[in-house]
């Protein structure tokens, strides 16, 4: 089940344990950490990390994390990771991610 990261992150510092980001490339990565998810009844947070986006098709893991996450019991979020773009931003805020880490180290 999908929650807020910000939901998450506070549970975990009120509870004393830490949460897990995991990046996922495609279907069997996705696949493992939500089982591992399910079996330890942890928290975790799928992470696609921006800069190998060119490689991989984003609205393809996009749609595997959203369809493998709604329908787990343990609490998932999506985050974004190194984006460097302004506009790349904004879609992924506009697409409901958890999160996500602005890079702008080029600056």
């Amino acid at each position: 089940m999908f929650i807020p990261l910000k939901i998450m992150m506070d549970n975990a510092k009120q509870n004393g344990y830490s949460i897990s980001r995991f990046a996922v490339t495609n279907l069997e990565s996705i696949e493992a950490v939500t089982q591992s998810a399910e079996i330890t009844d942890s928290p975790i947070v799928y992470d696609i990390y921006e800069p190998e986006l060119k490689n991989v098709c984003q609205s393809c893991l996009e749609f595997l994390i959203k369809k493998l996450g709604s329908e787990t019991r343990a609490p998932v979020a999506l985050f974004s990771d190194h984006v460097q773009d302004v506009e790349i931003c904004k879609e992924i805020i506009n697409k409901g991610y958890s999160g996500l880490m602005v890079d702008a180290s080029k600056y």
